[in-house]
């Protein structure tokens, strides 16, 4: 059962760059909601023992920029998947969440 405050949203073809202040790496989102996204792809040796990084999110020609928490991760072979907290969202961002929203609940 789904407890979150604002649920995730699926995306598709969502970019995102993060550095830690001592590195950087690219990989993909994979869902979204207002207040944190799920990172796919990312370089398995990025951001250890870091508290947070710096993010742009890009999809369509919009580009988002924010500082993030890491949360959770879980790492494969060679990538890993990480669960960011934005911190302070941006409005730009909220409004483009809502309209994601909006969007879903019109099917």
């Amino acid at each position: 059962m789904e407890k979150r405050k604002h649920p995730r949203i699926q995306v598709e073809g969502m970019h995102i760059d993060v550095s830690d202040g001592i590195g950087s790496c690219s990989g993909n989102v994979c869902d979204v909601s207002r207040v944190g996204l799920c990172l796919l792809d990312v370089a398995k040796r990025f951001g250890k023992n870091m508290d947070a990084y710096t993010a742009v999110a890009s999809s369509g020609g919009k580009y988002f920029k924010f500082r993030v928490l890491p949360r959770w991760e879980t790492a494969s072979r060679l990538s890993k998947k990480i669960g960011v907290e934005i911190d302070e969202a941006p409005w730009q961002w909220t409004e483009y969440v809502m309209s994601l929203e909006e969007a879903r609940r019109r099917g």
